[in-house]
């Protein structure tokens, strides 16, 4: 690899890795936002939406000059961990949501997530081989698995139950009469 395209494949994975804030909010923000226009009160997200475009114009008119596009990614993380929070807050006014049992989940998955990482980074991020991709699948979703399990945001009765579920699922039935 010449150390131009070195360069740019590290530009590439560093501004991808500087959108994943992005990418794990905008999953849950349309659940978010949507609920609140169901709920009737699509009228209170308006100043959100207006300050989050705002945020992420003023962070990217100073980032963006300075460091790239790695500034753009870092000012729609930026918005971004305004607006989920913020419609988040709207629906627990709204509808008296606990919101501990939620950032427990979420922090206990994101424990997880730091394993599964640790294991892929483990096994390598560079010119792998088929071997390399699967043992990066099996271990790191065994990583993630097992770390769910210890810190009980999954339990074992939950994980026997889902393999029933599939293996229902998957069964041929009965044609014998």
């Amino acid at each position: 690899m010449t150390s131009c395209s070195a360069r740019a494949t590290r530009s590439r994975l560093t501004s991808s890795v500087a959108l994943a804030p992005f990418v794990f909010l905008q999953g849950i923000a349309p659940l978010v936002s949507l609920a609140v226009n169901y709920l009737g009160e699509a009228r209170r997200r308006i100043p959100i939406a207006i300050a989050t475009v705002l945020i992420n114009l003023g962070i990217d008119l100073v980032l963006i000059p300075r460091i790239g596009i790695v500034g753009g990614a870092i000012g729609t993380d930026v918005a971004y961990a305004l607006y989920v929070p913020a419609h988040l807050w709207i629906c627990n006014r709204l509808l008296g949501l606990e919101l501990r049992p939620v950032g427990l989940a979420f922090a206990r998955s994101m424990i997880a997530a730091g394993g599964m990482a640790a294991v892929l980074v483990a096994v390598g991020t560079e010119s792998l081989s088929p071997v390399d991709w699967i043992l990066g699948l099996v271990a790191g979703t065994a990583a993630f698995a097992v770390i769910l399990l210890l810190t009980r945001e999954v339990t074992w009765a939950e994980l026997l139950a889902l393999r029933e579920a599939i293996g229902q699922r998957f069964r041929r039935p009965d044609t014998r009469g």
